[in-house]
């Protein structure tokens, strides 16, 4: 803005300076005019009666009928002050639209750099994500398996997956969420439409968090534990047995995993609809044509866009009629409800 404000600033100035150097010269030209009578064999003389009847152009008062000097060079004034204002007008043009030009080049380079850094931490959640669903499938597998070795008496091989793996697992691929989150707040001038997305995330995570608690106390009793190598008796064994699960327990993880899986599938979703989005916000003034939004075989599958009516849509459902959107108003009223109590006392 005061770069703006200077060159309005000097493009006034300049108009004044040139309007007085105009009508300066037109004086002085008056003055040497009417000296024209004086002998040109004195040029000392002359000289010094042309700067003498100069200067008594200025102050020498207009007689009735007498034309006024300026009169004489009005036209001349005037086309020369209109030639200079169009060349003001347009250098002005010229310089908003340059400066218009360079904001533009400046929102497309931002929005290529908020792409490809978003799109780097979507391929790294993306990947975690694709071991932990993979892993919470086998385990039902293995753990069959075992059973199945143990009951026919053959010498049974201990499952390879360790509770406390998933778990560390499970708490990385949170982790790389939350760096989405921090992508999403950090441009959120820039991007405002991503809120939808970190709200959508917020409720896949808090599914996956109350399907993950109960699937880790169950998977405790049933994998292998590595004894730390501190902590073994010498020829002792390195790994505690688990115990071998019934049917019942069986039906009962695999049940667990599937509601695990169920969640984790809701945030590949998401990250799928994200991927598209950004494309079309970021990418989009670039290419002519657009990604397509995801088409569910289930019409009751959430599918995320970002225009208006949607988000709206949206924003309504995952605040009031999910278990996060439930929750997230009882830790709003227990916090109003504390905060009534502390002011009264």
């Amino acid at each position: 803005m005061q770069i703006i404000n200077r060159y309005h600033m000097s493009k006034i100035s300049l108009i004044i300076f040139i309007v007085f150097i105009v009508f300066s010269s037109s004086s002085i030209s008056v003055a040497i005019t009417t000296d024209n009578t004086a002998s040109l064999g004195n040029n000392t003389n002359a000289k010094g009666v042309s700067e003498q009847k100069a200067k008594e152009s200025f102050s020498k008062p207009i007689k009735k009928g007498e034309e006024p000097w300026f009169s004489k060079n009005m036209i001349e004034i005037i086309s020369i002050v209109a030639g200079i204002l169009v060349i003001i007008w347009q250098n002005g043009r010229q310089h908003r639209s340059s400066l218009q030009v360079q904001k533009e080049n400046f929102k497309e380079k931002l929005r290529l750099e908020i792409y490809q850094e978003l799109i780097k931490s979507v391929d790294n959640t993306s990947s975690k994500l694709s071991k932990q669903s993979s892993k919470s499938m086998d385990i039902p597998i293995s753990l069959e398996t075992y059973s199945s070795q143990v009951a026919s008496g053959i010498r049974p091989v201990p499952p390879r997956a360790r509770a406390s793996q998933f778990s560390a697992e499970h708490h990385s691929l949170h982790g790389s969420i939350a760096r989405l989150f921090y992508i999403f707040e950090r441009y959120t001038i820039a991007v405002p439409k991503f809120k939808i997305f970190q709200t959508a995330l917020n409720v896949a995570i808090y599914d996956s968090n109350q399907a993950y608690e109960p699937l880790y106390y169950k998977l405790l009793d049933f994998l292998p534990i590595d004894i730390q190598e501190s902590d073994r008796k010498p020829g002792g064994p390195s790994v505690i047995a688990p115990k071998v699960a019934t049917k019942e327990d069986l039906s009962h993880i695999q049940e667990l995993c599937n509601k695990y899986n169920e969640a984790l599938t809701d945030i590949v979703c998401y990250l799928y609809d994200l991927t598209a989005e950004s494309q079309n916000i970021l990418l989009g003034s670039l290419f002519d044509n657009r990604v397509p939004s995801r088409k569910p075989l289930d019409q009751n599958h959430i599918v995320i866009t970002t225009d208006e009516k949607s988000i709206n849509k949206l924003e309504r459902y995952f605040n009031e009629e999910t278990a996060w959107g439930k929750n997230q108003k009882e830790i709003e009223e227990d916090v109003l409800s504390s905060l009534s109590s502390s002011q009264a006392n």
